[in-house]
């Protein structure tokens, strides 16, 4: 395998700078080499907060959504047999930020006869020289940016597979109350990314493995039988079926977002009220002051990329004919509004949607915030956002 440059290794940066908004929209690449083989980048740009980020390494392309900070992380493993390049797609076109070069081999040299005197030189034409693969192919220079690819990236060789125990997880799920804890793990580094994705409902998850090569993901269902699959970055694909069996009893209510933005999901139960912790249910009060029926099972504050959810679950029989109360509050924006959370911000106005699960009957509703204008303090009218009424049958 082509030998990684110390630049690598010790952690570089390089700096790719648009054509537009030179400043603010600066790439930046961090290159590390966290074991034998393989190499992962860290990109950051401020413009690309929230936005999915292709890459191409070999002939694979990858996509990968950056977070609100306009971070994107990978781990590739390279090739033991051929130099790697990774690109990114920009709106100029790809540009390199990794590329390996192979460290040539020295022809070994003859020695010279020490019986006869040297002879003199031919009156023929010199042989030509004999060309190594480091001369065909250019390098790249030390400790500077790699050179823009102008036209089409090459097609690359085919990649040898890599081992089927490098990524391969192992999957198990426990469902109670219609709550599935996903627990996974595998022969693979520390900060390996983990995909996790729910059939027919388009969630997708990331998480990653921790030093033990484990991790978990807890996912309210919101139906009787669901299937998801699991694959580790480079690795083979793991199915789990889960299957909740009373899920008739029961009644829930999901906020489902994707934007790099914090939402609570509010729940008032008869004889709840705004600013009151009686039977007005959120993520810091998931019971309702000890007297609400049902309870916010999950809740999720934004930072992860992919499907975020918050979750409210009861007891139908307890609550049935009653009126329940949703609300949604955008808490990264606050009660004084600043950037990038208010008027002209790229979080502004994010997205969510709610899905009401009453036993087989499932209603999906689509709602939006609407942009507030910087500085403004918000009233309890424009903070809670109602999603209309929910009657439990």
């Amino acid at each position: 395998m082509g030998a990684l440059k110390p630049w690598i290794a010790a952690v570089g940066w390089l700096a790719l700078v648009g054509l537009a908004q030179a400043q603010e929209c600066r790439l930046e690449v961090e290159v590390t080499s966290p074991f034998e083989g393989a190499v992962r980048l860290t990109l950051r740009d401020p413009c690309r907060a929230g936005q999915p980020v292709a890459l191409r390494h070999g002939d694979a392309r990858i996509i990968r959504f950056a977070d609100e900070t306009g971070t994107v992380s990978l781990l590739r493993l390279l090739d033991p047999d051929r130099p790697d390049r990774i690109l990114v797609e920009t709106e100029e076109g790809e540009r390199v930020v990794f590329a390996e070069e192979e460290t040539p081999t020295a022809p070994a040299a003859t020695p010279a006869a020490k019986e006869a005197p040297a002879a003199p030189p031919a009156a023929t034409a010199p042989a030509p020289p004999v060309k190594t693969k480091a001369a065909q192919e250019p390098k790249v220079p030390e400790r500077r940016p790699p050179a823009e690819v102008v036209g089409p990236a090459p097609a690359a060789a085919a990649r040898a597979p890599a081992p089927a125990s490098a990524c391969a997880l192992t999957a198990t799920a426990e469902v109670r109350d219609g709550l599935a804890r996903v627990r996974f793990a595998g022969p693979c580094p520390a900060g390996t990314p983990v995909t996790v994705r729910v059939q027919g409902w388009s969630w997708v998850f990331h998480r990653s493995l921790d030093a033990r090569g484990r991790g978990e993901l807890v996912i309210p269902l919101p139906a009787a039988e669901l299937e998801v699959e699991l694959v580790a970055d480079g690795g083979p694909t793991r199915t789990l079926r889960l299957v909740d069996p009373q899920q008739q009893e029961r009644v829930r209510i999901l906020l489902v977002w994707e934007s790099a933005a914090d939402l609570d999901l509010h729940v008032l139960e008869p004889g709840g009220r705004l600013g009151r912790r009686a039977r007005h249910l959120w993520a810091a009060n998931p019971d309702g002051g000890g007297l609400a029926s049902g309870r916010i099972e999950r809740s999720d504050d934004g930072r992860r990329l992919g499907t975020k959810i918050e979750s409210y679950r009861a007891s139908r029989r307890e609550l049935r004919g009653v009126l329940l109360r949703p609300y949604a509050v955008y808490a990264s924006r606050g009660r004084t509004t600043a950037p990038p959370h208010c008027s002209g911000g790229e979080l502004a106005s994010p997205a969510f949607t709610m899905v009401v699960v009453m036993g087989e009957r499932r209603q999906v509703r689509r709602f939006r915030f609407r942009p507030v204008s910087c500085g403004k303090r918000l009233s309890n009218r424009e903070y809670y956002l109602p999603l209309g009424l929910v009657r439990v049958r």
